[in-house]
C-alpha cells in the first residue's frame, strides 16, 4: 500500500510541475512590437556600375535625427542597416519603378538582436522616402 501512495504522490507531483511549467510558458510575455515612422534623407551616394551603389541617410522623425542609415544596392534590391541608439537593425528591401519599398526586417544588433518584422515605404523626391518599420525583438 505504501508503494502506490508514494507512485500516486511522485506521479501528482509530476502532472502539477508540468502543468505549471506549461502555464508558465503560456503566461511569459511576447516579443514587444514596435513601429518606426520616418524620413530617410541622402546625405552621400557613391556609384560603383551602372546597376550597384551605396546611399548614406539620416533619419528624421518629428524634426528630430533619431539614426542614420546605410543602403547597399544592387539593381532595384538593397540590404540596410539601421543605427538606432541601442545598436543596428537590419533588412532587405526591394524599390519598384513606381517608387514603392517592401521588405523584411533580418536582424540586429544590440537590443534589436533577433529582431524580425517588415519594412515598407514610398519615394517622396529622389533624395527623400518615406519609411515605416515594423518590427519585433
Amino acid at each position: 500500500m505504501r508503494a502506490r501512495t508514494c507512485l500516486a504522490l511522485a506521479a501528482a507531483a509530476a502532472v502539477t510541475a508540468t502543468a505549471s511549467a506549461a502555464i508558465s510558458a503560456l503566461a511569459a510575455p511576447a516579443a514587444t512590437g514596435h513601429t518606426l515612422h520616418f524620413e530617410a534623407v541622402q546625405v552621400y551616394a557613391h556609384q560603383f556600375s551602372a546597376s550597384s551603389f551605396i546611399d548614406l541617410e539620416k533619419d528624421i522623425s518629428g524634426g528630430k535625427v533619431i539614426g542614420t542609415d546605410e543602403l547597399d544596392w544592387s539593381g532595384n534590391n538593397a540590404a540596410v542597416a539601421l543605427t538606432l541608439g541601442k545598436g543596428f537593425l537590419y533588412g532587405r528591401f526591394t524599390i519598384s519603378n513606381s517608387g514603392i519599398i517592401s521588405g523584411s526586417v533580418t536582424g540586429g544588433t544590440g537590443a534589436y538582436r533577433g529582431a524580425s518584422g517588415t519594412i515598407s515605404g514610398h519615394g517622396i523626391s529622389s533624395t527623400v522616402a518615406a519609411i515605416t518599420v515594423k518590427y519585433r525583438s
